[in-house]
């Protein structure tokens, strides 16, 4: 199918001074140009799209920067809710310590309360229940020798709830956190 006009040849030649730059002395008649148009208009089809411009690298970059940021999102999203169940263990260590707290403070005082005066040294090395981190210090086995004492002089449901505790809290110290957070 051929997309170019019918010029006639004096037409040609004007179109190609025109284009050139070099118009005869007589000049371009004004209604040259949009006889040219008038002929283009019935080839040019309402459906076939005309591109006007080289195609652009802009639009492909967008579309990428589109994809990476809605990959970034959903990872994100992913993310936080591993950090929203993360703060509920947290939120769940924390009651374990307070009610592990408890059951020491009615057991091991005064010999850890750094506060009581009848408190012992060695005992406040392990920990001292009058510092808010008293499980910082502890260490693993300290943990597992304090369930031993704690189940001898505990009921079934206290001894539950401690062993609950020590459980969460080595979970917590293998997870690579550091005892507070």
């Amino acid at each position: 199918m051929n997309f170019e006009p019918e010029l006639d040849s004096d037409e040609r030649d004007r179109l190609r001074n025109w284009v050139d730059g070099e118009v005869p002395d007589g000049g371009v008649p004004d209604d040259f140009a949009e006889r040219v148009a008038a002929r283009m208009q019935p080839v040019v089809s309402p459906r076939v799209r005309v591109r006007t411009e080289p195609p652009s690298w802009t639009a492909w970059w967008i579309g990428m920067a589109a994809a990476a940021a809605a990959i970034l999102l959903a990872l994100s999203l992913f993310a936080g809710g591993r950090t929203a169940t993360g703060g509920a263990a947290h939120d769940d260590l924390e009651a374990l310590r307070l009610a592990a707290n408890a059951l020491l403070s009615r057991q091991c005082t005064p010999c850890h309360d750094g506060a009581a005066p009848a408190s012992e040294p060695d005992a406040l090395a392990v920990f001292d229940l009058a510092d808010s981190q008293w499980y910082a210090d502890m260490s693993d086995d300290h943990l597992a020798f304090a369930l031993e004492r704690v189940g001898a002089g505990s009921d079934a449901t206290e001894l539950a709830g401690f062993r609950r505790y020590v459980s969460a809290e080595l979970a917590h110290r293998g997870a690579g956190l550091t005892p507070g957070q």
